[in-house]
């Protein structure tokens, strides 16, 4: 079965570098096509599951895709979080 070529959101390796350089662990998560989230982080012994989407879209082009949303649905652990930014990604280690 051949799948769609996945694509980074634009804000994707500014928030990568950014997160790294206060300490944060991030792995992007192999792109195989299946709605899966775009990175695992961690920061102060917490992790989190997340999904990318680029401030500068418009909103209607932000939401997660139908397979984004059935794989969010489907896992079992904590609630993937939607991220657009440095501070959305920082509030979920303040939250926890």
């Amino acid at each position: 079965m051949r799948r769609a070529p996945r694509f980074k959101d634009g804000n994707h390796a500014a928030l990568r570098t950014l997160w790294r350089s206060i300490g944060g662990s991030w792995l992007d998560i192999t792109p195989i096509g299946g709605g899966e989230p775009d990175a695992l982080v961690g920061w102060r012994g917490q992790d989190r599951l997340i999904e990318l989407k680029n401030p500068a879209l418009k909103p209607s082009a932000r939401k997660p895709r139908d397979n984004q949303l059935d794989w969010h649905r489907s896992w079992r652990g904590r609630p993937v979080a939607v991220v657009l930014c440095f501070d959305d990604l920082r509030g979920l280690f303040e939250e926890a």
